[in-house]
């Protein structure tokens, strides 16, 4: 970096230049796209952190803290990179991983059945609406007043529109 600070400088741009950390402490945040986790109505959680995400859908965790069962409802399959994504850096395993993982957990007769795989967002969140236990990940854009069909819970305690909330993508 030192010959473009000697280029500007040439130039009379000097004041242009920051190093990588000055840059990037000063760059806004993309707010980019985020995951939303939304559960039943009837579920009296509020908050979930992201370690009992990850152990909902690893399969770590198979009850809530009430004794229901969880029923987790992966990205939809219509959004192949969000649940990829998802997958890589929530539950730290890639699709081939995650699907051995659970062929695991039902072979070993630790778990009864995979995540649900809905098709799109739309039966993400009808699933999420027909079974209490159900807790899913969607974007939520093709959901119109997904407020009014399902709970939207914060992670760690943020909201979507935090600059903080860990599942921004």
């Amino acid at each position: 970096m030192p010959h473009l600070k000697f280029a500007l400088v040439g130039l009379g741009l000097a004041g242009l230049v920051l190093s990588l950390p000055e840059a990037a402490a000063q760059a806004p945040r993309s707010s980019g796209r985020a995951f939303l986790v939304v559960v039943n109505l009837k579920r009296p959680e509020a908050d979930l952190t992201l370690h009992e995400l990850s152990r909902f859908f690893r399969g770590e965790q198979r009850f809530w803290n009430n004794g229901d069962r969880a029923y987790p409802v992966l990205p939809p399959e219509d959004l192949p990179d969000a649940r990829a994504i998802f997958l890589s850096s929530v539950i730290k395993l890639d699709q081939r991983g995650f699907t051995l993982h659970w062929r695991n957990l039902v072979f070993r007769g630790d778990a009864t059945d995979q995540p649900i795989s809905p098709a799109d967002e739309r039966r993400a969140v009808q699933s999420v609406f027909a079974e209490r236990g159900a807790i899913a990940i969607v974007e939520g854009s093709a959901i119109r007043n997904l407020d009014r069909v399902a709970k939207i819970l914060t992670v760690n305690g943020h909201v979507r529109d935090d600059a903080d909330y860990p599942l921004r993508w």
